[in-house]
């Protein structure tokens, strides 16, 4: 009888483990990249930089994106200027490993940043830099 019990409580405990995993991965986003570059092609960061100059007219956010949520996550891209508000690209996350997405804004010069944010405005990512003459 105690055999019995010990092996119907070693089940459970295993059952419980497994049940609170899989609820863990079941609601999991992680930004795995984040990266300023000068470009995106075939959906990859192209010439990853921390600073431009005006002559590079564009600057591009690349992020990847790990969402196991079973469905749709809205995130945005919000780009600032001098802490200005400039742009609020909303971009929604599908259920992936390894979802990517991007956004680019048209620079000028000065102190800029541009922050990931849920559709809570929960900052997932933020990267500064800086756009010289």
């Amino acid at each position: 009888m105690i055999k019995k019990l010990s092996f119907l409580g070693v089940f459970l405990t295993l059952t419980l483990f497994i049940d609170v995993s899989a609820q863990n991965d079941s609601t999991s986003v992680k930004v795995l990249d984040f990266k300023l570059c000068k470009d995106v092609i075939e959906r990859e960061p192209f010439e990853v930089v921390s600073s431009f100059d005006v002559n590079d007219q564009k600057a591009w956010i690349f992020a990847r994106i790990y969402n196991n949520t079973n469905g749709l996550k809205t995130f945005e891209f919000k780009w600032y200027h001098e802490d200005e508000l400039i742009a609020d690209v909303p971009v929604k996350i599908g259920n992936s490993a390894n979802w990517r997405t991007y956004s680019n804004i048209s620079l000028k010069p000065g102190y800029w940043r541009v922050e990931l944010t849920d559709s809570l405005g929960t900052i997932y990512k933020e990267v500064r830099f800086n756009v010289s003459e």
